[in-house]
């Protein structure tokens, strides 16, 4: 799992049970975004970094 810098979450890898949460259980050699942006604003941030919780 990895996440840009705008909040968008991106996953890959095996996913037999839906383990990716794309809404599939096909495996995804590259990766596909699973969250659009949801990242809160936090502006003791320096731009371009994201605060996560995971």
């Amino acid at each position: 799992m990895a996440s840009k810098t705008d909040g968008s979450v991106w996953t890959w890898g095996g996913n037999d049970e839906g383990q990716l949460g794309d809404g599939t259980t096909a495996q995804r050699l590259v990766p596909v975004q699973v969250q659009e942006n949801r990242a809160p604003v936090d502006p003791d941030l320096p731009t371009g970094y994201a605060r996560e919780s995971i």
